[in-house]
């Protein structure tokens, strides 16, 4: 079922919209100071600058909100995130929403090569 889908790969972020009337923060909210929809609002201030073919890059693409709502209206997407457990709730999101869309790509990548550093200030 749907629903246990989206509480598995849970809690959200964000609040997308998996299938018609399914949202993923109405099922599976985060904790945090977020309205339920969140990010709507943030959404409507992008949504004007889409256009078929424009190139996306999200880094950070957290569940991968923005990413799947311009690949839906025919960006080219690519979403990164450094934790695959984001990586693994942006392809869920991805695939119920855009599944006819071949853009649609994530990367994640490999921090073991990252060391601590001091800096002497």
């Amino acid at each position: 079922m749907l629903e246990e889908e989206i509480e598995k790969y849970g809690p959200w972020f964000h609040n997308g919209e998996v299938a018609p009337g399914v949202f993923t923060r109405e099922i599976c909210l985060t904790a945090g100071l977020q309205p339920v929809n969140h990010p709507f609002k943030r959404w409507g201030a992008l949504e004007s600058h889409t256009s078929p073919d424009l190139p996306v890059l999200d880094v950070g693409a957290a569940d991968g909100y923005f990413s799947v709502e311009f690949a839906k209206r025919g960006a080219k997407v690519i979403a990164t995130d450094f934790w695959k457990s984001m990586t693994d709730m942006l392809d869920f999101f991805g695939y119920k929403e855009i599944k006819e869309i071949e853009v649609f790509e994530y990367l994640t990548f490999d921090r073991s090569f990252l060391k601590p550093i001091k800096v002497q200030l």
